[in-house]
């Protein structure tokens, strides 16, 4: 948060704590009078957070979900949007060398199953992502594109740590100072992704679309057709 807030004034920082729900109406007066640097807005901002880790419960789930108009706690229960595809050609340089990735890697796996740990289904994800990365760079002609792993990220009321965070030249701050801007989330097992849209109307995803990919060593050994497919609609 110190990047969004370094360059602001007294009152536009005021503006943006006011805008976090930090309760600190009886504090504003206080910030008016004096000089405040980044790092301490920093550790005043930790103290209010919530840990993404502490929440556990299907009620505390909805509690969150409530916030942006969902009713229910399954990710079914959240109105759904259609992505924009760019198609992806086979030759695609970035592509092949995805599906040359996951290949070498199913054939070192004994098996990959519904029960393979996180760390194993990382891999193929962390391949897939920076693919991606690759083909939205070229499509967008935009070098400032990069993903960072194990990532500390803060919200409106919970911080903490995700798997992959993927960052352009915009903050989440600045993103959200037109109406029209957007963030987007990814679920994902490996084989199953759902991709979540957070725009000033509320919440969204692709629960109910088919985005699965066949990661099997069936599929390696019979019908590596269908791993590509499934790769290829992915990246679109």
């Amino acid at each position: 948060m110190g990047d969004v807030i370094k360059d602001y004034n007294t009152e536009e920082l005021i503006d943006y704590l006011q805008r976090r729900n930090l309760k600190l109406d009886d504090d504003f007066a206080i910030l008016r009078k004096q000089k405040i640097d980044a790092k301490f807005v920093e550790e005043l901002n930790e103290q209010k957070l919530r840990a993404f880790s502490s929440y556990k419960t299907i009620e505390e789930l909805k509690e969150v979900l409530r916030k942006y108009k969902v009713n229910g706690g399954k990710i079914t229960c959240i109105n759904q949007f259609n992505p924009v595809f760019k198609e992806i050609n086979d030759d695609n340089k970035a592509l092949k060398q995805c599906m040359k990735e996951i290949i070498l890697r199913l054939s070192n796996l004994e098996t990959m199953q519904d029960s393979t740990n996180e760390a194993t289904r990382c891999v193929f994800i962390t391949s897939i992502l920076n693919v991606s990365i690759a083909i939205t760079r070229k499509l967008t002609n935009e070098e400032k594109i990069y993903i960072a792993y194990q990532d500390d990220v803060s919200g409106e009321d919970t911080s903490g740590r995700v798997d992959y965070s993927i960052k352009g030249k915009r903050t989440a701050e600045q993103a959200f100072q037109n109406d029209d801007d957007y963030l987007y989330g990814i679920v994902s097992t490996a084989t199953e992704w759902h991709f979540i849209k957070l725009c000033a109307e509320g919440l969204y995803c692709t629960s109910k679309s088919e985005y699965r990919i066949n990661l099997s060593k069936t599929a390696l050994k019979k019908d590596i057709e269908s791993i590509r497919k499934g790769v290829k609609k992915l990246l679109k």
